[in-house]
């Protein structure tokens, strides 16, 4: 029996050392390449993928490490520093406009739907309302 425990041993020796050699690493990974390719394989893959990250013990780690992640300064300095960029945007800045102008005309419909504090409502909105 401590033959052949040996003779496993040096087989796994043997093996590591040939897939360590750069020939072999190349085909394996031009090997992988083209079979992550395979439609079916993407799709168990896929599957599994889901599967796995509907585990309960997953989504509690994921949603701890992203607690943590967040809370780091030099992330909340680069998502400060991305909302800033974003709001300069052109498209951004109009989609805002026309969201609380639709908005504010909504409020003031309700207002003028009140009746008795539609006038002193009113004037309110007049004084708030930018756009």
């Amino acid at each position: 029996m401590d033959v052949k425990f040996g003779k496993t041993e040096k087989v796994k020796a043997s093996r590591k050392e040939y897939l360590k050699r750069p020939e072999v690493k190349a085909r394996y990974k031009e090997y992988h390449k083209e079979y992550y390719q395979i439609p079916e394989v993407k799709a168990r893959l896929k599957a599994s993928r889901k599967e796995y990250l509907k585990r309960p013990e997953v989504k509690a780690s994921r949603k701890e490490y992203h607690k943590e992640y967040y809370q780091r300064p030099e992330v909340k300095a680069r998502y400060k520093e991305y909302h800033k960029e974003y709001l300069k945007r052109p498209e951004v800045k109009a989609r805002y406009k026309e969201y609380h102008k639709e908005y504010y005309q909504k409020k003031k419909q309700a207002v003028l739907l009140c009746g008795k504090c539609g006038e002193l409502e009113e004037q309110k909105w007049k004084q708030k309302k930018k756009y």
